[in-house]
């Protein structure tokens, strides 16, 4: 691609995009050789951080050419604005507490810590907005105060009731103009019950210099009225197999839990020969409209392979009753992202079984 046409497609990264990303190189590298030298014999290297920087990559470059130069809408933003019965998950009127020090991983290279340039004052350098908490999902948004319009801020941690989150959190930005900041973070996992208190790292760099600028860490309390729903377990029992789907929660804008699929021994035998098989389930709604994929844990992550997946997907409407959940088989798959038949086009995944109608009532 031409100059030309890569300035034109591409906007130019504000400075603390690049230092974010820096930061972040830094601070992962120093993380991933403290994890080798305490490493022991048959213990799984940390890798995770490395694999979020990828997807902070992804998100940040994306969130830069998506957020319209416009009065920001939280709730659309979350797609929320045409949801229905959501009020009761935002807060607004955050009041907001500096902590006097920082508080750093204990990774953190602390020699590195003492270049960053001291601020005399520590007022908020983020006035915090709205939250969003509704039992599956934490979203932060604030604007910049008028000493935080000196920096650009940026996290990929989240402390919860003193406690780190084991799952990086995603920050979005909105680019040139630096007015709206989003954090989010996953906690299906965590079974938080109201009040509970969050305090947000900021990693501060100065606007427009090649400098670092000290931390802050701000600390609030979310109180909701998120509500999470536990449903029971569903079984469906087919010649070949069974479907199981247990763990089941919703809230009001989510639903997760767990799909695993026993097999006949027969069945099992004859796909242990079909090299490459490979099978994960989908949810539909009952018209077969498509329904959004959310993210799970990175425990969870690892966890869905072989013949059980978790899922959390978003609820297409707080009044939906039931969605139908599909398995599909894709046969013959190489081991590596080869999935495409002659001609570049995708093979089309086989539907395995009947449709199977996951109720969401208690």
């Amino acid at each position: 691609m031409e100059k030309r046409m890569w300035e034109q497609e591409y906007p130019k990264m504000p400075e603390a995009f690049h230092k974010a990303l820096e930061d972040t190189v830094k601070e992962n590298v120093q993380m991933e050789l403290k994890a080798q030298t305490m490493e022991k014999p048959g213990r799984r290297k940390y890798k995770k951080r490395f694999f979020f920087l990828g997807v902070a990559v992804v998100l940040m470059l994306a969130s830069l050419t998506t957020i319209a130069k416009k009065k920001f809408d939280f709730k659309e933003y979350l797609r929320l604005d045409k949801s229905q019965a959501i009020d009761e998950i935002f807060q607004y009127n955050i009041k907001v507490k500096v902590e006097e020090e920082p508080n750093l991983p204990e990774w953190i290279d602390r020699e590195w810590v003492k270049t960053w340039e001291k601020r005399e004052d520590n007022a908020p350098l983020l006035d915090v907005k709205e939250v969003m908490f509704d039992g599956g999902q934490l979203c932060i948004y604030g604007t910049p105060t008028e000493s935080g319009k000196e920096y650009d801020l940026y996290t990929h941690r989240l402390v919860i009731n003193g406690k780190q989150l084991d799952d990086p959190i995603d920050t979005w930005d909105d680019g040139d103009r630096g007015e709206d900041y989003i954090f989010i973070a996953d906690v299906h996992n965590l079974d938080l019950e109201c009040p509970f208190e969050v305090t947000l790292p900021l990693s501060v760099f100065i606007s427009g210099k090649n400098k670092r600028s000290e931390n802050q860490d701000l600390t609030f309390t979310v109180d909701t009225e998120a509500a999470v729903t536990a449903l029971p377990d569903q079984q469906f029992v087919f010649d070949d197999y069974t479907v199981n789907v247990t763990g089941l929660k919703k809230s009001v804008t989510s639903f997760w839990g767990k799909v695993s699929l026993d097999w006949t021994k027969e069945q099992q035998k004859a796909s242990m020969k079909e090299k490459g098989t490979s099978i994960w389930p989908t949810f539909e709604r009952k018209d077969g409209t498509f329904i959004q994929s959310l993210s799970v844990t990175d425990e969870e992550s690892q966890s869905s392979r072989n013949n059980q997946w978790y899922f959390r997907e978003r609820l297409p409407s707080a009044d939906e009753k039931s969605v139908m959940l599909c398995l599909k088989l894709m046969t013959g798959v190489p081991p590596e992202d080869t999935i495409f038949e002659n001609g570049g086009e995708p093979k089309e995944p086989e539907h395995l079984g009947e449709d199977m109608e996951i109720s969401l009532e208690p």
